[in-house]
């Protein structure tokens, strides 16, 4: 087999493949393990700010074999979460089996009978070209930023989340941050603490989870049991629970979300709902244009 990244999946795939004496070659273009998590990863793909914490609890994102330490805090930052990965991939032996500062350059399936990579893979990297029966995939799916587009031409400084770094970049400035995912949430309540003004803009709401729910982190409340449950009994149980801890997303100056909770992938932030309620934050529809340093929003305002 061939496992192509040295990230969160990377390694569970790889252990994965050591833990059922399967051979494989595996390829990381960078110089260390952690994928996105490392802040200093000089494989391009990192996609970590100073201010990143995960927005899944650490019982429930560490891997089974390899619990994080109990002393740590509910929500780990970026820097203890690279730390994590680097030392599950010592403790079972995984990091001498990378070959580091080796991009794959290029993947091939081979012919086979049934659908495309029946008949293996065919992977180039700068040492040259082998064939494997199996391929696993695990270079990051926010690796490359994606960078929408409108009329027009703005002339103030602008950037994607994946090279945002640190709050200190918006002092003094009228910030308006697209997009209301994780990150857009996280840099909006970053830039609110040192911007003159922040704007967030969006193209639709969205359910806004607390990462706490009555002392305990929101996606606790779930137990073995729940996987018996129909899904919109356990649904239900959500809507009341967010309902009782933070209301409404339009009770709290939001955008009124177009889905119910827990048909798209939910936000999850402590902070906005408050920056929103302080008046540090003002919420905007989607863009319409660019007009130098003015930017048109869909409902007329600029």
């Amino acid at each position: 087999a061939c496992v192509i990244g040295a990230g969160p999946s990377g390694l569970a795939a790889a252990k994965a493949l050591v833990d059922r004496g399967i051979d494989f070659d595996w390829f990381e273009k960078g110089s260390m393990v952690g994928g996105l998590w490392r802040i200093d990863n000089d494989n391009g793909g990192a996609a970590a700010y100073e201010t990143l914490h995960l927005n899944s609890s650490r019982p429930l994102t560490q891997y089974p074999s390899y619990p994080m330490p109990a002393d740590w805090p509910d929500y780990p930052s970026h820097r203890l979460m690279a730390t994590y990965f680097q030392d599950f991939a010592d403790h079972f032996g995984l990091t001498v089996r990378i070959s580091f500062n080796t991009p794959v350059e290029h993947v091939e399936p081979l012919p086979g009978p049934g659908r495309p990579g029946s008949g293996g893979w065919s992977v180039t990297t700068p040492a040259g070209t082998r064939s494997y029966r199996y391929l696993l995939v695990a270079n990051g799916h926010h690796s490359e930023p994606h960078i929408p587009h409108f009329p027009g031409e703005l002339t103030g400084t602008w950037f994607h989340a994946h090279d945002y770094l640190e709050p200190e970049v918006f002092a003094g400035k009228d910030v308006l941050v697209l997009g209301v995912g994780n990150s857009g949430m996280d840099v909006a309540c970053d830039a609110a603490k040192l911007a003159d003004s922040v704007l967030l803009a969006t193209r639709h709401g969205v359910h806004v989870l607390p990462k706490y729910a009555f002392g305990r982190p929101i996606d606790q409340f779930g137990s073995p049991l729940s996987a018996y449950l129909p899904f919109p009994v356990e649904r239900r149980m959500y809507e009341l629970m967010v309902r009782l801890s933070a209301g409404r997303p339009e009770d709290r100056g939001l955008p009124k979300p177009d889905h119910r909770l827990l048909s798209a992938h939910p936000t999850v932030s402590s902070d906005l709902l408050d920056r929103v309620g302080h008046g540090d934050i003002e919420m905007k529809p989607n863009i319409d244009r660019f007009d130098g340093d003015t930017v048109h929003f869909v409902d007329g305002t600029s």
